[in-house]
């Protein structure tokens, strides 16, 4: 009888390990193939990324599981009739495999009794100061750690005691999701303006400047007068925040980490002369193994390393899935649209100029609602980019739209990666997250970054 549950153990095993061995194969060829450029390095990374999804497929969700299977039938024909490149699958296997590396950090994080206790101390502040620190904080990290300041963020929020008030945890997730739009938009490192400059050539982000900036400053004071508003409505149980005494040590201990990892993805990008995103992508899995490391030997752990890393590794299955898959079929998508339906469309509808670049948000928002993620929302949009640009609309209000538009998407959509990451951290919903918790910022942010627009073409 011994000897049949060690068996059934290891077999329990066994799939995890597999599919975590090939999520890392999947984060060495995604790095290989953005320094190198190499095709071959492209097709063994999304074959290992395929392959780690594929064997933890009945713990995915049901979308991340579906937009999968098209993808994988979707890009094997596409292959196979010679329609589709490697290199246009780069995109989809850097995201898939940033997801899954930046899910360890998120995995050991929140093991960390430091990070637990800033966690709950955080939680627990009043909610203006929550908000503050939090949507600020978010902010800042993501401009080095990109989607892996959520991780982060989203360790801090359910290492945080389970019985803190839902209130609180809901009002640190709002906190989150409304700072971290404000670096997608302002970050010339960040992912929409990476993959916007490699589109359009003579693009530069000193050309789009002042616009970015006036819409990531008037985005974030609308957040701060939507949890004034919030603030002012909500019941004496939600305004009575817990009173925890502050964890000096936990706190400090934590921003260490925190500046640590900052110092080195910096110091390694600036030595290799790689971008933030390849060197975040190489040191924040070792990192958060090293940090494993450290805790174990805290505590003097006996339990065998590999299967919690193997757990860590795959612990953001669902988000590589889901944005990976979305990318690939938006690839696709775009390759099927006929070259004159972009015209016919414009010709179609017919928009004052002014009003362009709102309904550019509007409509990335919009898509969001429906399930399509921010950078299919993009593939989507980009045959329009060129003609609206000839049609006389300034290039810094459609760019600073298509920015806003991504990055409003990816915190309103109940099926993007960040609205994901940070439900499931405190135990929510995305829907509810989405939906009710955050549904004014969608409703009125395309307004007030279509506004912002408009006054940064006055000054």
């Amino acid at each position: 009888m011994q000897e049949l549950q060690s068996q059934t153990q290891a077999s329990d095993l066994q799939g995890p390990t597999i599919a975590a061995l090939c999520a890392v194969i999947a984060i060495i060829a995604a790095l290989i193939s953005r320094i190198v450029g190499d095709d071959t390095a492209t097709q063994i990374g999304i074959g290992a990324l395929l392959l780690a999804v594929g064997l933890q497929a009945m713990q995915l969700a049901l979308m991340p599981r579906i937009l999968t299977l098209l993808a994988a039938v979707g890009s094997a024909v596409a292959f196979i009739i010679g329609k589709l490149e490697p290199q246009q699958l780069n995109a989809a296997l850097f995201i898939g495999a940033f997801i899954c590396a930046s899910g360890m950090l998120r995995a050991t994080a929140s093991q960390s009794p430091a990070i637990r206790e800033s966690g709950k101390f955080l939680v627990a502040l009043p909610r203006r100061m929550r908000f503050f620190l939090l949507s600020i904080g978010a902010s800042l990290l993501t401009v080095v750690l990109l989607i892996g300041a959520l991780q982060l963020l989203a360790g801090l929020i359910s290492a945080s005691d389970n019985g803190q008030r839902s209130a609180s945890r809901e009002g640190a997730v709002i906190a989150v999701l409304r700072g971290f739009p404000i670096t997608p938009i302002i970050s010339p490192i960040a992912i929409p303006f990476i993959v916007l400059s490699s589109t359009i050539s003579d693009l530069q982000w000193n050309d789009i400047a002042v616009t970015a900036i006036c819409i990531g400053l008037f985005l974030w004071f609308f957040s701060a007068f939507l949890e004034v508003l919030a603030a002012r409505r909500a019941t004496d149980t939600d305004k009575v925040n817990q009173r925890v005494a502050i964890p000096t040590m936990s706190l400090l201990r934590s921003s260490a980490a925190i500046v640590l990892l900052v110092l080195l993805i910096v110091v390694l990008s600036l030595v290799s002369g790689q971008p933030l995103s390849n060197a975040a992508l190489l040191v924040i899995p070792l990192f958060s193994i090293a940090w494993k490391l450290g805790l174990r030997r805290k505590v003097k752990e006996n339990q065998p390393l590999f299967p919690e890393l193997a757990k860590a590794v795959l612990s953001s299955r669902n988000e590589a899935a889901l944005i990976s898959s979305s990318i690939v079929l938006g690839t696709l998508l775009v390759m099927l649209v006929p070259e004159g339906a972009v015209l016919s469309l414009l010709q179609f509808i017919s928009i004052p100029g002014i009003l362009v670049p709102t309904a550019t948000v509007a409509l990335f928002v919009l898509m969001g609602q429906l399930g399509v993620q921010p950078a299919l929302s993009f593939l989507i949009f980009l045959p329009l980019i060129n003609p609206l640009l000839e049609s006389g609309i300034p290039q810094d209000a459609l760019i600073c739209a298509v920015m806003s538009g991504w990055a409003i998407n990816s915190a309103t959509s109940p099926f993007s990666v960040p609205v994901n990451i940070l439900a499931r951290a405190a135990n929510l919903s995305p829907f509810k997250v989405a939906w009710q918790l955050n549904w004014p910022y969608a409703l009125f942010s395309p307004l007030v970054a279509g506004g912002s627009i408009i006054f940064a073409q006055l000054i």
